[in-house]
């Protein structure tokens, strides 16, 4: 699979650290399940911050501090690897789900018997049960060919593509792909033509709608 769209490195870090809470990390969670080279970046960093805690804090860094990162590296099997609050993410048979299983654990259904709640032309969500209150996460369901009304952020958003595609003025997205945005950006997400779109979204603060009838029932929506 070719992931263009990639986590902010500041996403990566953080999750390898263990210092984002439940929906945030779920996000970069289900990426890595797509993505072999963010989860290499994430083991990078986790093997890194090994090595910088086994150096004392009144003594300079190792001289051969990333040589011994790289060795850790090459001597770690993936069972050995827990990035974030998460058991290892490994990559997963797209065709057998479009759910990846990170993802199953709130998630126990096929996408066909997930209890998706109408709330627009052509446009179905399925809030998430999380125990943090950093973040919102939802399933979003949209037809094909369906528009997301054109909308600003008062926070940052992130959207996670499991399968179909996407695409705004700023790029095109596809499945295993991630799109992270903040309060700069308004942008209207159009899916394509050819299938439905299913995404991942994680926000931390309520969307900012353009439009009038959406911005009515935004409270119903709770988006």
């Amino acid at each position: 699979m070719n992931v263009s769209h990639h986590p902010h490195d500041d996403l990566l870090m953080s999750y390898a650290a263990g210092a984002l809470s439940e929906s945030w990390s779920l996000a970069v969670a289900t990426h890595l399940s797509f993505c072999p080279e963010c989860r290499a970046s994430v083991q990078l960093a986790e093997t890194l911050g090994g090595v910088l805690l086994a150096d004392t804090p009144d003594q300079k860094l190792s001289p051969n501090m990333l040589e011994k990162v790289f060795e850790n590296i090459d001597s770690k099997s993936p069972e050995t690897t827990t990035p974030g609050p998460f058991s290892a993410v490994e990559e997963y048979d797209t065709t057998k789900s479009i759910i990846p299983p990170v993802l199953r654990q709130y998630v126990n259904h096929d996408v066909d018997n997930v209890p998706w709640k109408y709330i627009g032309p052509g446009v179905y969500q399925h809030m998430l049960d999380l125990s943090d209150e950093g973040g919102i996460a939802r399933l979003l369901r949209i037809k094909a060919g369906k528009p997301v009304p054109d909308h600003g952020h008062r926070g940052r958003e992130v959207t996670m593509v499991l399968s179909g595609c996407y695409s705004d003025h700023i790029s095109s997205f596809n499945a295993g792909d991630m799109q992270d945005v903040d309060e700069e950006i308004i942008h209207k997400p159009v899916v394509g033509e050819e299938e439905e779109c299913i995404c991942l979204v994680v926000t931390d603060a309520p969307l900012i709608f353009q439009n009038w009838l959406p911005k009515a029932f935004q409270p119903i929506m709770k988006i």
